[in-house]
């Protein structure tokens, strides 16, 4: 087959797509291979994840302040002494539907400076954390456990790219059934909050996320630039997909015309309340001015 010669599909929404409608398994291989080396690239480009001088465990950190990845460092280390830092994920989950390796890259670097410690260290924590990857991941990173083959962030030769390419799921593939969806779906079920980072509503997503949640239990979630009347529908889509019928008329699901950074400012207090600590946040009594890793429990990406 001679892909070189095939002119580019500009009519499709995303490589998935593209992928599932032309059902080729070389086109399914190609694709995987092309998202793979997609991400390397772009995270040994990143001037974000550069590393200072060359130098392995290095990140200018200085370069995240007005990012989401900074304030999710700041929410994690309130009120957690050096000494109490290996509890620092207990009350967080994550379900990410990316396929890139930033947060697990960013967090041991990042809080290792914070405590003054060595990012192994806190790697070694990390592996607690969990990590649900509905669509796999573009390779295991060299310290973290598993059988399956590593590449380190920004690296990876082109004799890798097909053992890593194997880790990869396109929306089609996605996790059905068994321990890993049931894990996935008992993290939103024991949730006291859910909160949505960046994610797309699309509805294949929900679906797969789709569990009843508990009464108390609050769902936020970022929306920028999403209409009004799309708002509405993902707002009554997301209360039936977590059996929550009140959700739709009360305040305990949240939409925020924000970006994640904006979302952090303006939902600190909310994010970093214990249960039961505070009224539900009314989105609509924000100013008009204001515009997407779980305390934070749970993270949907």
């Amino acid at each position: 087959m001679n892909l070189s010669r095939c002119p580019p599909n500009r009519q499709q929404a995303t490589i998935d797509n593209v992928i599932d409608a032309l059902e080729d398994p070389q086109v399914e291989l190609v694709g995987k291979l092309g998202i793979v080396r997609a991400i390397l690239k772009a995270e040994a480009a990143s001037p974000v994840f550069k590393r200072v001088q060359n130098v392995p465990d290095t990140l200018d950190l200085s370069k995240f302040g007005d990012s989401w990845y900074s304030s999710l460092t700041k929410l994690l280390t309130e009120n957690v002494r050096k000494s109490q830092v290996e509890s620092i994920f207990d009350n967080l989950e994550i379900v990410n539907f990316n396929y890139d390796r930033c947060l697990e890259h960013y967090l041991p670097i990042s809080l290792a400076s914070y405590y003054g410690l060595k990012p192994d260290a806190i790697r070694e924590i990390m592996q607690s954390l969990k990590i649900h990857r509905p669509y796999g991941v573009a390779g295991r990173l060299p310290w973290q456990k598993g059988d399956a083959p590593s590449v380190a962030f920004g690296e990876g030769s082109p004799h890798q790219l097909a053992d890593v390419a194997q880790q990869v799921r396109t929306f089609t593939e996605r996790v059905e059934e068994g321990d890993e969806l049931a894990a996935m779906r008992a993290t939103i079920a024991g949730g006291d909050r859910v909160i949505f980072l960046g994610f797309a509503f699309h509805r294949q997503n929900v679906e797969l996320l789709a569990q009843k949640m508990q009464d108390h239990s609050e769902l936020v979630a970022t929306a920028y630039e999403i209409s009004k009347s799309d708002k509405s529908v993902i707002e009554d889509e997301l209360g039936k997909a977590f059996e929550h019928e009140f959700m739709m008329h009360d305040t305990r699901i949240q939409l925020a015309d924000m970006t994640c950074a904006q979302f952090f400012k303006e939902y600190w207090r909310t994010l970093t309340a214990e249960k039961g600590d505070h009224e539900p946040f009314r989105t609509d009594d924000m100013l008009p001015s204001l515009p997407a890793m779980p305390s934070w429990p749970k993270i949907g990406s």
